[in-house]
């Protein structure tokens, strides 16, 4: 069949159908079948395989719904942000671009029956900013990505860090102007014509010239300039001179009341009221009644002045809101985490990939700010094992059996690539790690030596603290060596708070806690516990492996004795997550399914009320919401080491 010629109506026809626009209208989603008009499409709608069709989507219409409108969502919004990204852009104009792909999904096959109705559910869902203008829906994307939440806060801290009180409120007061103009199109129109006016004069009128310093008073309409020459006394007076030949110019003043450039031609003029000398220095003084002046004066302002004068109004507020002087009763909130999951035996990159995994998830679903993994996740706890040691004998299997949970540990130096990698997902996901890990010593000093460990890595410096389990328990022991006293700290870390959700929680955009970690058994060793509590402590980290009902007790009374918030990780684990060959307890069946480890990582509160957990029988991720003020209000009637204490009969002493 010959090719249609150019320009002719079949010729364009296909040069549509090829790109898809046809779907707008003459097209059959279900059955993917292209109609050229009116008249194909409802041919095709009374045909039997379209009825056929019809009768099997019938069966679940809401869940085939519901794929396409996803599907249109995802390949929509992926459109949006790859093409534009955060650009402020009119839906339509992404509309025409989506629909040039041949396979796109059509619209009336999705929940939304308009382009309007699915930018308000974006907008609604929190996934774009929509606004809607007399040129129709404007629509731009949201990156709540945590590489570009990162960013957005690191560029607001060096903002704040590099700009001035005065600066930032020169920018403000010029943002407000350049708005201002732009919403005010007409009110420029009248000054451009004000303008022009102001440099007319009539044919014949005088030139006035002052060579005095005394300040001219203005002319009014009853006052002539040559009045104005004769009231003028001094040797600076005004001379009027009439030159006939050319004609003279009357000056005009273009800055009268009534002029619209008035306001508008010098923001920081005095008496201006968009003038403001220092928002924090007014904000501490008394509110007083607005003068005669001051009123009249607000009275007078502009539509486009009374805008910028609210909204200047409004950003002044929003930033004395998040200044902790102006309110020391704002909730220091946080997101907390703790991850119940098993090791990866034995292999130390499939571990690292699990756990980025995990915090991809704690990070994106909870918007957790703090994530705790629990003891020995990277390495793994050799539970059951015996190494093949007896007392007075080992054997070589049992030596073969170290070598191999050896070599599944890290070493926590600066160039250790498992620590590297840590660091690495803590800084893409921005949020700070608790981990528990198998350390190896260095070489140089002792090559075989294993330590049971947590780290701490913030999500910028990288590892900035460890702590070795100082007691290990009973046979591990024998695999793991002791740590002391130089590693117990408790460590200040400032967590940044999206500048959104510290609005909505009237809180400020960074929230400061004192962080520690004790390992599995530490916790029955009172002395380390005071330790910490005399270090105040805040977020006390409890990572292990004791799956026992006693644990969650254990953990209630830590949070009530201490005033803290209790976070406890425990592995979940069953036979299948082990080597195979690995010891199993006697009485114990072998089965893929049987539980080794069973978990029940819990949160506590400071007066022990259990705020997430415990979770048994599965893998997760438990997440809370804390409110860090919560340690004061328990130490009301109860601190073990200020008012409840007896230092003059009680002493602990520590060598760090």
């Amino acid at each position: 069949m010959p090719r249609a010629e150019v320009g002719t109506p079949k010729y364009l026809a296909n040069a549509m159908k090829s790109k898809g626009l046809q779907k707008l209208r003459w097209y059959c989603q279900v059955c993917q079948k292209q109609c050229r008009d009116e008249n194909g499409f409802k041919c095709h709608t009374q045909s039997e395989a379209h009825l056929r069709q019809m009768l099997v989507v019938g069966e679940n219409a809401g869940r085939h719904i519901a794929d396409y409108s996803g599907q249109f969502q995802s390949e929509f919004i992926a459109l949006l942000s790859r093409r534009f990204g955060t650009k402020r852009v009119m839906a339509n104009r992404v509309y025409q671009e989506y629909i040039q792909d041949k396979h796109h999904i059509h619209m009336n096959a999705t929940r939304w029956v308009t382009l309007a109705g699915f930018c308000k559910y974006m907008g609604r869902s929190g996934i774009a900013h929509v606004d809607e203008t007399e040129k129709g829906w404007f629509i731009a994307w949201i990156d709540n990505s945590p590489k570009a939440l990162a960013k957005a806060d690191a560029a607001r801290k060096k903002e704040r860090a590099t700009t001035s009180d005065e600066q930032r409120e020169r920018n403000l007061i010029a943002e407000q102007i350049e708005r201002a103009r732009e919403l005010g199109g007409q009110d420029d129109d009248d000054k451009a014509e004000a303008i022009i006016q102001g440099l007319q004069r009539d044919e014949g009128e005088k030139l006035v010239l002052s060579f005095g310093t005394k300040k001219q008073t203005p002319p009014t309409e009853e006052t002539t300039p040559e009045q104005e020459t004769k009231t003028d006394d001094g040797p600076s007076a005004s001379t009027s001179t009439t030159v006939p030949p050319l004609p003279s110019i009357k000056p005009t003043n273009v800055f009268k009341p009534g002029n619209a450039l008035k306001a508008g031609g010098n923001p920081l003029k005095a008496g201006n009221p968009l003038k403001v000398g220092n928002v924090f220095k007014a904000a501490s003084k008394p509110t007083a009644a607005l003068s005669t002046s001051e009123a009249s004066k607000k009275r007078n302002m502009s539509a486009a002045e009374a805008l910028i004068f609210e909204e200047q109004e409004r950003k002044r507020r929003r930033m004395e809101k998040n200044r902790p002087s102006v309110n020391v009763n704002m909730p220091q909130k946080l997101k907390v985490s703790v991850v119940q999951a098993c090791t990866a035996a034995y292999s130390l990159d499939n571990t690292l990939e699990k756990l980025d995994r995990l915090v991809r998830l704690a990070k994106e679903r909870d918007n957790a700010q703090l994530c705790v993994f629990p003891e020995a996740f990277i390495g793994g706890y050799p539970r059951y094992s015996t190494f093949g040691a007896v007392i007075g004998s080992r054997t070589p299997e049992g030596r073969d059996e170290f070598l191999r949970y050896h070599s599944a540990a890290i070493t926590l130096s600066s160039e250790s690539p498992g620590r590297m990698r840590i660091e690495a997902i803590a800084r893409a996901y921005a949020i700070f790690l608790v981990v528990g890990v198998i350390e190896k010593d260095d070489y140089a000093t002792s090559a075989g030596t294993l330590y049971c460990t947590a780290i701490f890595v913030d999500p910028e410096k990288g590892m900035i603290g460890k702590h070795r389990k100082l007691m290990p328990t009973a046979s591990e022991r024998l695999v793991w060596g002791q740590g002391d006293g130089s590693t117990m700290p408790v460590l200040d870390h400032e967590f940044s708070v999206a500048e959104s959700a510290a609005r909505d929680n009237e809180q400020p955009t960074s929230v400061k806690a004192k962080i520690s970690v004790t390992i599995c058994w530490e916790n029955y060793m009172p002395l380390l516990r005071t330790h910490y509590y005399s270090k105040g402590v805040q977020l006390y980290c409890a990572p292990t492996v004791d799956s026992r009902d006693v644990w969650q007790s254990t953990m209630t009374h830590i949070a009530l004795e201490g005033r803290c918030f209790v976070l406890a990780a425990c592995q979940y684990a069953q036979q299948k997550d082990f080597p195979e060959g690995h010891p199993i307890p006697a009485g114990m069946a072998p089965d893929p399914e049987a539980v080794m480890i069973g978990g029940g990582s819990v949160i506590t509160g400071p007066l022990g009320e259990v705020l997430a957990g415990p979770l048994r029988g599965e893998e997760g991720i438990l997440t809370a919401e804390i409110d860090l003020d919560d340690c004061v209000r328990g130490k009301m009637d109860l601190d073990v080491v200020g008012h409840y204490a007896r230092p003059d009969i009680f002493k602990l002493l520590v060598q760090e």
